[in-house]
């Protein structure tokens, strides 16, 4: 099975300028949810919390994952606020 590192911002106004540390966590836990149950069963899932990702914030030594799974999140995050 694939190992796959997703880096998440942490930074509130990367949310929203109104965006508060605690709704940051409320956010963050919905997204790693989200992403769970959509490719939890195809590949090892790692969160990484991060002040500011590195690259997409999607790591994998696969290129086609990196690219499923960051087409993914940039499709479906709005739905974690």
């Amino acid at each position: 099975m694939k190992s796959v590192l997703i880096q998440l911002p942490t930074e509130p106004s990367y949310w929203g300028s109104s965006a508060t540390v605690r709704d940051v966590s409320r956010i963050l836990d919905n997204l790693e949810s989200m992403i769970e149950s959509r490719f939890g069963e195809f590949v090892e899932l790692r969160f990484d919390r991060v002040q500011n990702p590195t690259g997409c914030g999607v790591h994998c030594d696969c290129d086609e994952t990196v690219e499923t799974i960051h087409r993914w999140i940039e499709e479906n995050w709005e739905a974690a606020l």
